[in-house]
């Protein structure tokens, strides 16, 4: 691992919102089960407060998982914070080491978001009376909804932090609760007065980011920021890497001179015979170590041709610990040290001179074909002077190796450059084999548990190499595998672990993962590794097409997906849709690299294979559009890993791999350089979205009536549309729950606004003396006591959109002409410039950054006639609805709903929506029927009628989509819409008697979604609801039920949904 590029500090954008910059995080896995683990000493500051402050990201689900514990002896637990396996968040504290007098805090959300990160802070206080403020949990800046159950005497002090107790990160005491997770950013705060969930984050264009903490950390608090020294190190890769210094006389060793050959050195010397350092060849000179037999770890210290001083190493050495080696001659005996302890003496030799034209360093004798494996830091070669006496040990240097004197002739692995001596000398070096790669491992202090408070509470990592500190971080959010997709073999899903980025299934079926970013513009690099045989495939895949599921097979059956298999090379391109299966490159298995470069702006996908490009280079598949991510499948008892850019070790099953090579905005680790120009799929690199803060352009209110005039406040915007619903009736009528729908565009009757009930097909209407009245900046007016909009103590659910502002004058310029000043507004401003369409818009109102617009007309009765809708490209969903009759035919009217999810787009272009005939093309929101054909007729452009048309088109803020079902039930369907939903309207299209269905962000903030409101039909809310359970999400929304309406399984099925964002995926929180 090599963090190349730190988030806000050049590379990739990100953005405005982040003042403070976290350039790391520590990965945990649990099936490597590393944890972190200190022990306090001394008096707390405080037994009664503390915060806890931590970002994480998850990559398992569902499982135990300890974000921080402490306790005195097993079991007397004093305190703990963990995610359970119902995926809410505990806090636990215990008084009396009886363990009976205890406390227990439980959110009342889950948290089952694994595509970008949480804050969770927990704000000790047990000297308050109130069991609930005792431990207050904070999520991503908000206080949680929690159940408090406590046992014995009110728990009115801690021992969190006292004196002997074991503090623990990643381990629960009885070995249990190893995490699958990455923890950024980890403050614990002991008994500093004042100190809140908003010292450590703050909200910046409604997203909460991070704050650098300022305050102190008391006496036994901590301050993790999860980094590591970074050192030098080259990795050999045992099949021919060699670096060679040349110099006549610089290596020349005297007879009778002392030296000293010192390094570190990370290697299984019992894996096989290297000739690693020196020069050797038959006919002289013969100064050379070999570094392990094949069988042992011997090493041979050759000083005449096929003579050698020997030991075995295999006592005093690990395979995966770095050691230091000194090889010293001191008046003729020849001593050997490993980690400053003499290991071995021999005399053999003598004070032989050793004449050498070249210092090697890999493969010292290239006759032999003996090449070293593993990897070398600050190899210092002193002549004429032993530097360790004659004593038994002494002190393992602690830091870089120095020039310290002129006997120094090679200083090599003290910096980033592979072939660099820091000796006085200063002699160049040369690869002559191989690729040997520079890391940043580091023999010295790996301090992935370094106390950054000042307080020395340093903690001792296990199972933790410093590969796992990687660049995926709150503040540049990497692409992993997502554990909430679940595709093909719904029955035996894809075992997800490594911090999301292995890919692993038993059985004998198939899996597929795919990553949690996807990218529609832009040039993208993804690495793959496989770990086991052939059974494999790395690919892309459309992941705005329909996802219908093909339980058989792998990536690039699928429609517009495309992959590059392991077993015989082949090509897959969108099989099951009419593609091709084709030849295509070498074939692959364990341990190779499958690097996937796909180029969205000429439209390509090509392949490598250890960094060689398959096919001559020729593209898998051109012509390439829409919204992909990376993915790979494996077959049962197959194993594949992932770097979308965060880890070039693939999770450290690749030893000799972290060459530094980053992207082209030089943000990322990866293990060959990515093609020109491509980048990591990370939140750094995502395009800057045309929106931050979704609530600037559509907000959600919530208010109680009161039956007298009062002011809707909380918005940003003075609004345009306002959508109301009593929550708590389900009449219909003037005295009921009916949905009322009022725009600016229509504006008033008299005092009152007009509205429109989207549950029926009634006209334009307005009521004396009680609705909306006016819109407000910051809200609106309601009045009276009518049920519909503001009955006293009745509740109420506002959903409110800036558009293009209020329209002041009906357009009578005509067709083709530049519409009266005042009747079209877009973005704030009046439109200059002629409007297109063969029938000219009365009043329209669009704003083209949330793609959504609001326009009204008077109907000819022309079939194939246009309008105008003011935004920038063809809508993709529209909803028409006849305001009033007057052409006599008595029909009031449907709401007649287009949309792209269904088997005919709407009709149109950039500059407008056409009237005509849907061939199975048109839906009523209304109504719970199916898709159908719409023959045109009065209720879309009878003659002189008048209408409104609400357009909407995909941007950043508005998501117009479809998905099938791929699996049913309470881990179900998951879609994607790039950004976090703050309010999303549900329709399955494909049979009829289904409703459709809506959620917000304000009547359930948090997971789980179970409040949803029905469009079509006046009912009151259904509240916890676990038929309409879903999970909102960063990038999309998942299916936690088995309702028909929403998560039906069979074919066809197909749903359709348009999605308000809250915060764009790239700066997205975690829900």
């Amino acid at each position: 691992m090599s963090i190349i590029q730190a988030a806000g500090s050049g590379g990739g954008s990100t953005g405005a919102i982040y003042s403070y910059s976290i350039d790391q995080s520590l990965k945990f896995d649990a099936a490597t089960a590393g944890y972190l683990t200190m022990t306090t000493s001394g008096s707390p500051s405080s037994t009664t407060s503390a915060v806890f402050s931590c970002w994480v990201k998850r990559s398992e689900l569902g499982v135990f998982q300890v974000l921080w514990a402490s306790a005195t002896t097993e079991p007397n637990v004093c305190g703990v914070v963990y995610f359970n396996d119902d995926d809410k968040l505990y806090v636990y504290m215990d008084k009396s080491t009886a363990g009976s007098d205890e406390i227990s805090t439980v959110t009342t959300a889950v948290f089952r978001d694994a595509s970008s990160w949480y804050h969770i802070v927990v704000v000790y206080n047990t000297a308050d009376s109130t069991a609930a403020n005792k431990s207050k949990i904070y999520v991503n800046g908000v206080q949680q909804a929690v159940t408090v159950t406590a046992t014995g005497s009110a728990v009115t002090t801690q021992r969190l932090l006292a004196d002997g107790v074991v503090q623990t990160i990643s381990k629960y005491f009885n070995t249990s609760g190893y995490a699958g997770y990455y923890l950024a950013e980890y403050h614990v705060v002991d008994g500093v007065s004042g100190i809140d969930h908003d010292d450590f984050g703050e909200i910046k264009s409604g997203v909460w980011v991070p704050k650098s903490y300022s305050g102190g950390h008391g006496n036994n608090g901590f301050y993790l920021p999860f980094s590591f020294t970074e050192g030098n190190s080259v990795e050999f890769d045992g099949v021919g890497d060699n670096i060679r210094w040349t110099n006549a006389t610089q290596y020349d060793i005297a007879s009778g001179d002392d030296f000293c050959l010192e390094f570190f050195i990370k290697a299984n010397l019992e894996a096989k015979t290297t000739y690693a350092i020196g020069q050797y060849a038959t006919a002289g000179p013969h100064f050379m170590l070999q570094l392990g037999s094949g069988t042992t770890g011997s090493i041979y210290a050759y000083y005449g041709n096929g003579t050698a001083n020997n030991f075995d190493t295999t006592s005093y050495m690990t395979t995966t610990d770095w050691h230091h080696f000194a090889y010293v001659r001191e008046s003729g005996t020849y001593r050997f040290y490993i980690d400053g302890v003499q290991r071995h003496s021999a005399t053999n030799g003598g004070t032989a001179a050793f004449d050498l034209s070249q210092f090697n360093i890999g493969d010292a004798y290239p006759a032999a074909s003996a090449v070293f494996e593993g990897t070398l830091s600050n190899l210092r070669f002193t002549i004429g002077a032993a530097r360790y006496g004659s004593g038994t040990t002494f002190t393992v240097p602690t830091s870089t190796l120095t020039n310290d004197s002129s006997n120094v002739k090679l200083l090599a692995f003290t910096t980033s450059t592979t072939t660099a001596d820091a000796s006085t000398a200063a002699v160049s070096g040369s690869i002559t084999a191989g690729d040997p790669r520079f890391s940043s491992d580091n023999p010295f202090s790996v301090t992935l548990g370094n106390d950054n408070s000042g307080n020395n509470h340093d903690f001792t990592s296990t199972n933790l190499v410093f590969t796992d500190v990687v660049p995926d971080s709150p503040t540049n959010n990497f692409s992993t595998l997502n554990p909430n997709f679940l595709y093909w073999a719904v029955a035996n899903p894809a075992v997800i672990t490594e911090g999301a980025l292995k890919n692993y299934i038993g059985g004998t079926t198939w899996t597929t993962a795919l990553g949690t970013m996807a990218v529609s513009s832009g040039k993208w690099y993804a690495e793959f590794q496989t770990l086991t045989n052939t059974y494999s495939a790395a690919g892309i895949l459309d992941i705005g097409a329909n996802n219908a599921v093909d339980t058989s097979y792998f990536i690039g059956y699928e429609s517009n997906s495309v992959s590059y298999y392991a077993a015989n090379g082949y090509k897959y391109v969108s099989v099951s849709d009419g593609g091709s299966t084709v030849a295509y490159g070498d074939t692959y298995g364990a341990g190779d690299i499958i690097g996937v470069a796909l180029d969205l702006d000429a439209g390509t996908v090509k392949f490598y294979k250890n960094n060689t490009l398959q096919n001559s280079g020729t593209a898998a598949a051109t012509g390439l559009s829409g919204t992909f991510v990376f993915g790979c499948s494996v077959y049962g008892g197959n194993t594949i890993v992932a770097n979308f850019g965060q880890d070039s070790s693939f999770s450290a099953h690749q030893q000799y791999g972290s060459a530094r090579a980053s992207d082209a905005n030089g943000v990322g680790d990866f293990f060959y350089a990515p093609p020109s120009g491509h980048l990591a799929i990370c939140s750094s690199n995502l395009p800057e979205p045309n929106t931050i803060d979704g609530t600037g352009l559509f907000e959600t209110l919530a208010y109680t009536g009161t039956g007298s005039s009062q002011g809707i406040t909380g918005l940003s915007f003075s609004p345009d549309w306002v959508w109301i619903k009593n929550r708590d009736r389900d009449a219909s009528g003037t005295t009921g729950g009916s949905h009322c729908l009022h725009d600016t565009i229509r504006g008033n009757d008299g005092a009152e606004a007009r509205i429109l009930f989207s549950n029926g097909n009634a006209s334009e209407a307005h009521y004396d003396n009680y609705g909306l009245t006016t819109f407000d900046s910051g809200g609106f007016t309601v009045i009276g006591d009518g049920s519909l909009t503001n009955a006293n103590t009745e509740t109420y659910i506002a959903w409110n959109w800036l558009l293009g502002g209020t329209p002041t004058a009906d357009n009578s310029a005509g067709v083709g002409a530049t519409p009266t000043a005042g009747s079209v507004k877009i973005n704030g401003a009046n439109k200059g410039s002629a409007l297109a369409g063969s029938i000219a818009a009365t009043r329209l109102s669009a704003n083209t950054t949330s793609g959504i617009s609001i326009v009204t007309y008077t109907g000819n009765n022309s079939d194939g006639a246009t309008v105008a809708h003011g935004l920038t490209q063809k809508p993709d969903a529209i909803f028409i609805k006849k305001r009033a009759d007057n052409s006599s035919s008595g029909n009031t009217g449907f709401w007649i709903g287009q949309h792209v999810g269904l088997a005919t787009d709407p009709e149109g272009d950039a500059n407008t929506f056409t009237l005509s005939t849907y061939t199975n093309g048109a839906i009523y929101l209304n109504d719970t029927g199916a898709q159908a054909t719409y023959s045109f007729d009065n209720q879309v452009d009878g003659n002189t009628d008048t209408f409104v048309a609400y357009c909407f088109h995909n941007t950043d803020f508005c998501k117009v989509g479809n998905y099938g079902v791929s699996v049913s039930g309470t881990n179900g369907t998951y879609v994607y819409t790039g950004h976090r939903p703050q309010w999303l309207m549900i329709k399955r299209a494909d049979t009829a008697g289904t409703n459709w269905w809506i959620w917000d962000n304000k009547r359930t903030p948090f997971n789980l979604a179970d409040d949803a409101l029905l469009a079509n039909d006046a009912a009151a809310e259904y509240e916890n609801n676990s038929a309409l359970a879903i999970d909102i999400l960063s990038n999309g929304f998942k299916m936690r039920n088995t309702y028909g309406d929403l998560n039906a399984t069979g074919s066809p099925s197909n749903y359709i949904y348009i999605s308000l964002a809250e915060s764009p995926f790239k700066y997205a929180n975690a829900r």
